[in-house]
């Protein structure tokens, strides 16, 4: 049997519980569809003693470490999406009859090293590509991530680095007499310092508030997030900027 095989990877994308959700009604129907062939082929009498019946899974990872299965059927009693902060989610439909074997990874990039992929494999090109182009469909839709902060991460790092370590710098020889020779060579080693303390600290900073993939189940994890996200706007904009132009017509009088 010739197998057809498809795989995406997923960016830059903000998965909730509710995208979540809508991506297992996809699976659902497609495993209630291979459900239905199954018991058809049965009927028929197509099946060989111990053909397996389709079957989908789902395991969920929480940042405690916890790790929950369920079967499809009993995963919509479940509160755990609500309640949990998940940091990677594994949904897998398989039918060996039919060749059919789906695999989807969302995996929180902060949090894991896994990528977040959808891989399908089957006998049917036709059917394999309308799956994956649903479900591609409906991933396109989740809410993209802030790619302004993670494309510019280090043009952003490195300017705000140049300004925190000129301020640091400006800071330092405050004490310093105008006359003294130290001024110049401490000013250039604070300032030199700072520049790259700080924009290290901020490339790593940016890439966690901003991961390529972000799961937000709770939307109290959302809120604290977002929170995080407020106030470093609220910096740049607020204190960083103004100084930056303070800073640029001083040095130009000067």
């Amino acid at each position: 049997m010739h197998l057809e095989k498809r795989i995406a990877y997923l960016h830059t994308k903000r998965i909730k519980a509710a995208d979540i959700r809508k991506i297992l009604n996809i699976i659902e129907k497609e495993y209630e569809a291979l459900q239905q062939s199954h018991k058809v082929r049965a009927e028929k009498k197509e099946l060989s003693p111990g053909s397996m019946a389709p079957n989908a899974k789902i395991w969920l990872l929480t940042e405690d470490n916890i790790e929950y299965r369920y079967f499809l059927e009993d995963f919509k009693t479940t509160d755990v999406l609500d309640t949990k902060v998940i940091i990677r989610v594994i949904c897998n439909l398989e039918y060996r009859k039919e060749g059919i074997d789906l695999n989807i990874s969302f995996s929180d990039s902060l949090a894991t090293n896994y990528r977040s992929f959808i891989e399908i494999e089957g006998s049917d090109p036709t059917s394999v590509s309308g799956l994956l182009n649903r479900l591609l469909e409906r991933t396109n839709s989740f809410e993209k991530q802030n790619i302004l902060f993670r494309r510019f991460k280090w043009p952003i790092s490195i300017i705000l680095g140049i300004l925190g370590g000129y301020f640091l710098g400006w800071i330092s020889v405050l004490p310093i007499s105008l006359e003294s020779q130290l001024r110049s060579l401490v000013f250039t080693i604070v300032m030199l310092s700072g520049f790259l303390a700080i924009s290290l600290l901020l490339e790593n900073f940016l890439d966690k508030l901003w991961p390529d993939i972000e799961i937000v189940p709770s939307q109290e994890h959302e809120r604290i997030l977002d929170k995080r996200r407020g106030y470093l706007k609220w910096v740049i904009t607020a204190i960083i900027i103004p100084f930056a132009i303070s800073a640029f017509f001083t040095w130009i009088r000067n």
